[in-house]
């Protein structure tokens, strides 16, 4: 294996690593401090003590964003928010000034979390709107108005809620946060620091050129945690390199660090399941697809829970999870612990008369029609647990899937490894509105709710106790386990052969077209057609191919290593097949 330095572009293998300064003939030794699966744990209690620890009355306090604004609108305004409708191709300037006006009197009136983000910047907003439509010469169209008011409010730092059905917290570079790093620095600690070691002693951090930089505990590749350089930042923020400031005595020096963006993983099975598991090694993995109860049987997931039980980990993946209604997870606690989960929680709820929808998440004291406001707040609690569970996360970990997060991390012997998750968590229950001339659609969140802390994570997302790149975490995982004593080296292998295979790029090419797994091409006639498969750019032949309905669709590998598809009969649903590649299923659909 080898790694990155920085002189000249030289490079040498990891058993002679020397990290170069720039402009600087100072070297470092390959040698650093690993942590421990004891020190992982403790980093993990620590980060997860807000949503079990005796809250601070004044940090949950909401008393400061609880107001009543009754009388804004009328009923004749409530009816006609209420209808949906079409966005209007043309308008008068002063239809669409009332409309901007009744726009932000409805979000003074329904938004829970309007106090919370800031009346000013709401207020400023509307200003900035009523401005731009004044010098407006002539008719605005609907479109016209709807990116008005979406630019105005380009502050909302809410992903549930959309203007023009987007959100902001979801769309905006600067109010959405990814996870960059370079894992080829890696830094040991002392009592005085983060440091790399050279021969002349220890060279120690002092700063760095971005003021965003954190060195923090990383899951390397090899299973190795360390301490590493990251950023969690705006995507408009991010930039290639930075610069590190060493120090030893009195002498500074620097080094490059070249910042990779994480990537979120791909899952292209078809999820007719809630969850996959494996039994292996005594390590038990649960990939928990979603959280539809109307998917697959939701029996066959809280049962996983006995299962887990018996074994010495556990390994519960939430990637690319579809999220819902987090009810089950409390459930698969509850069975896992024999203790009902708690959190430190507090929300606030406005009661208003044009709420309809009845789906509050856990807030019972929802009147629909009425207008009142009201809080709650909870006290969490430590579920006692002596099984190590490890959770993996990636960008995908979104809105309930992350409220199942916060709950699985009451237990005792949890660890979260991966990136931030998305960050969609301080709304929900959001109901749609139509603003009368223009027919511009604007979703407003029931609620605001907060979990361990009053701060909002919309966009930000929660952050994990090890960072590690999603897409070889799991591997990882499995590495770190074998070097903590939890597997052999032979078991760490069968076990990442069987639960984590090494995916590959495959395409289908076709005249004009590279098809993805999951992607469905049309048109197959009657009469044979042959294609080109792709492993990662390079042609393949050994591979399987299988139809997903044979009295259909023919589909078979030629001589020559290409694949031919031919329909058989009609039909008028998408019939997939599937080609087999190392190990790995990748599926396809076809329709005629």
């Amino acid at each position: 294996m080898k790694k990155k330095i920085f002189n000249q572009g030289c490079r040498i293998t990891a058993l002679v690593l020397i990290l170069c300064l720039c402009a600087s003939s100072v070297t470092f030794a390959a040698s650093y401090k690993t942590l421990k699966y004891k020190d992982v744990l403790k980093i993990a209690a620590d980060n997860h003590a807000p949503l079990i620890d005796p809250m601070d009355p004044e940090t949950l306090n909401m008393k400061a964003y609880y107001h009543e604004d009754s009388g804004l609108l009328t009923q004749d305004e409530i009816k006609a928010l209420r209808k949906e409708r079409r966005k209007a191709k043309t308008m008068t300037k002063e239809e669409a000034m009332e409309d901007a006006d009744l726009f932000f009197r409805t979000w003074k009136y329904a938004y829970s979390a309007y106090y919370f983000m800031g009346e000013e910047l709401f207020e400023n907003a509307r200003e900035e709107v009523m401005k731009t439509l004044r010098r407006s010469k002539n008719n605005i169209s609907g479109q016209n108005l709807g990116d008005i008011l979406y630019d105005s409010m380009r502050f909302l730092q809410d992903a549930h809620s959309t203007i023009d059905g987007r959100a902001p917290a979801s769309e905006e570079d600067s109010l959405r946060y990814e996870y960059y790093y370079d894992s080829s620095i890696v830094f040991s600690k002392d009592g005085k620091g983060f440091y790399l070691s050279a021969k002349d002693g220890k060279w120690y951090y002092q700063k760095s050129s971005n003021r965003n930089l954190r060195i923090a505990p990383t899951l390397l590749k090899n299973g190795k945690v360390v301490y590493s350089p990251m950023l969690l930042i705006p995507v408009a923020d991010a930039k290639k390199t930075s610069s590190i400031t060493l120090k030893k005595g009195s002498v500074v020096k620097k080094i490059r660090v070249s910042w990779k963006k994480c990537k979120d993983v791909q899952y292209f099975d078809k999820i007719d399941t809630q969850c996959k598991t494996e039994s292996l090694e005594d390590i038990y993995y649960i990939n928990y697809l979603t959280m539809h109860s109307d998917v697959g049987n939701v029996y066959d997931f809280l049962n996983t829970a006995y299962e887990a039980k018996k074994h010495k980990v556990v390994i519960f993946d939430l990637r690319y999870t579809n999220g819902w209604e987090h009810s089950q997870l409390l459930e698969w606690i509850q069975r896992f612990t024999g203790q009902k989960p708690a959190i430190n929680e507090t929300g606030l709820v406005r009661n208003n008369a044009l709420r309809t929808l009845q789906n509050f998440g856990g807030f019972r004291r929802v009147s629909i029609g009425n207008e009142s406001m009201w809080h709650k707040s909870n006290q969490g609690k430590l579920l006692k647990n002596d099984i190590p569970v490890i959770i993996l996360t990636d960008k995908s970990v979104l809105s309930s899937v992350e409220a199942a997060l916060t709950y699985l991390k009451t237990m005792e012997n949890t660890i979260v490894i991966g990136s931030n998750t998305l960050g969609c968590q301080m709304g929900g229950s959001v109901q749609t509105y139509y603003l009368p001339h223009s027919g511009v659609p604007f979703a407003i969140s029931g609620f605001a709710e907060f979990y361990g802390e009053l701060k909002n994570i919309d966009g930000i997302g929660f952050e994990p106790d090890l960072w590690c790149e999603p897409e070889y975490a799991l591997r990882a995982v499995v590495d770190f386990l074998k070097n903590n004593s939890f597997l052999t080296k032979a078991q760490a292998e069968t076990i990442k052969t069987k639960i984590d295979p090494i995916r590959y790029d495959i395409r289908v090419l076709l005249p004009g077209a590279k098809v993805k797994p999951t992607q469905c091409f049309g048109d197959i006639p009657n009469q044979p057609m042959t294609m080109t498969i792709t492993a990662d750019g390079k042609k393949i032949s050994d591979y399987t191919v299988k139809s997903g309905d044979k009295n259909r669709l023919e589909a078979k590998k030629l001589s020559d290593g290409r694949l031919q598809l031919r329909r058989l009969k009609p039909y008028e649903e998408n019939v997939p097949f599937t080609i087999s590649y190392k190990g790995v299923d990748y599926i396809f659909y076809t329709n005629d």
